[in-house]
Formats: structure tokens, C-alpha cells, sequence
């Protein structure tokens, strides 16, 4: 997703989506890095919302496709953080915004509008990961998690609506990656501390 842009689109299209620098570059960067923080703790409890115990609690789900009691018999803690925490601060927001709210966004403004837009990717935005939590496949064949998936789809569109803010108030997708970024490190954080006490 990181070169669609460079391969799709000229200079004024990759403007046009918001690849350029924010307004009031600072600021921008880090409201919305706190903004995407916030957004990150709110999704704990939801994590919780199931016992500890039960083979459905989100974050017993998230810990276990994660690996994450292997690694840490192979790794410290930090290590962990390091090997998990790169890929969900650069990779993943980077390509997920450019393709969400950078060109889904604006072809669907532009035959729509900016709400059902929003709508749009972030529905696509929450099935896409659905693949996380909610779907799941083994002997017996794939399964899905109906509450999880439904409270990953009502996720997806809430922070699409927030990462979407981001962005437009600024006028860049780097507004919004920096939230994007912001909402997996402490998302990840909160799952890599939970589990490693």
C-alpha cells in the first residue's frame, strides 16, 4: 500500500489525497498522536469485556495469535516491544492510512460524500481486521466470534472517524498516521503488559 501513490498517482494526486506536510506541523502531529493514544486505552476494555479465561476474551485472542507467552520465554520484554512495536508504529499505519483515508476516502467523497466516505472505509477499515480477533481457523474449519467481530466493525468505523478528523482538519495523512500509530503502539502495549505480569 506504501507505493500506490508513487505508481497510481502524479505529484497533484498524492497532494490531493494528503501527502504533504500538516498545517501547524507540531501541533497536528501531536494532537493527533495523543488523540490516537486515548483512542488506543479506550479500546482496552472492550478487550475485557469477556473472562479472563474464556477462549473469546480479545485479548487473550490478540495474545495468543500474537505469540506472545513464546516470546517471552525466548526474549526479554523490551525485545518484544521492539519486534512487535516497529511494524504497528511505521508499517502498518503508513500503508493502512494512505490506502483508508488517503485514496479510498477521496474517490468515495468524490462520487458521495465525505460522511458516507467515511462510512465506507470504515467499514472496509474494520472487516480488514476482523482477520485479527474475530475469525479464526482449525481442524473443524474457520469460526467466527460474532461479538468480537461486531465490536471490531463498530471499532474500525470509530477509529476511521477519528483518524478521517485528523486528516482533514489538517490537511494531511500524516495527521492521521501519527494516530494511526499512536492507537497500535498503546493497543500493543496494553496486550504486551497484561500478559508479560
Amino acid at each position: 500500500m506504501w507505493a500506490l501513490p508513487w505508481i497510481f498517482l502524479s505529484s497533484w494526486g498524492r497532494l490531493t489525497i494528503g501527502l504533504s506536510k500538516p498545517r501547524k506541523w507540531f501541533p497536528a502531529l501531536t494532537l493527533s498522536g495523543i488523540g490516537g493514544g486515548i483512542a488506543g486505552l479506550l479500546c482496552f476494555p472492550l478487550g475485557c469485556a469477556r473472562p479472563h479465561d474464556s477462549p473469546n476474551n480479545l485479548l487473550a485472542v490478540i495474545q495468543k495469535s500474537l505469540q506472545l507467552e513464546q516470546m517471552h520465554a525466548a526474549m526479554p520484554l523490551g525485545l518484544i516491544f521492539v519486534a512487535l512495536g516497529v511494524p504497528v508504529l511505521i508499517l502498518t499505519p503508513a500503508g493502512e492510512e494512505i490506502f483508508f483515508r488517503g485514496i479510498t476516502q477521496q474517490a468515495f467523497a468524490q462520487r458521495f460524500n465525505g460522511i458516507a466516505a467515511m462510512l465506507i472505509q470504515g467499514l472496509a477499515f474494520g472487516i480488514v481486521h476482523l482477520q485479527l480477533v474475530a475469525v479464526w481457523h482449525d481442524a473443524g474449519g474457520f469460526h467466527i466470534r460474532w461479538f468480537e467481530g461486531a465490536a471490531t466493525l463498530a471499532a474500525g468505523v470509530l477509529l476511521a472517524a477519528l483518524f478521517t478528523y485528523c486528516c482533514t482538519r489538517t490537511g494531511s495523512l500524516f495527521a492521521s498516521m501519527a494516530a494511526h500509530a499512536a492507537c497500535n503502539l498503546t493497543m500493543i502495549g496494553t496486550v504486551i503488559l497484561k500478559f508479560s505480569w
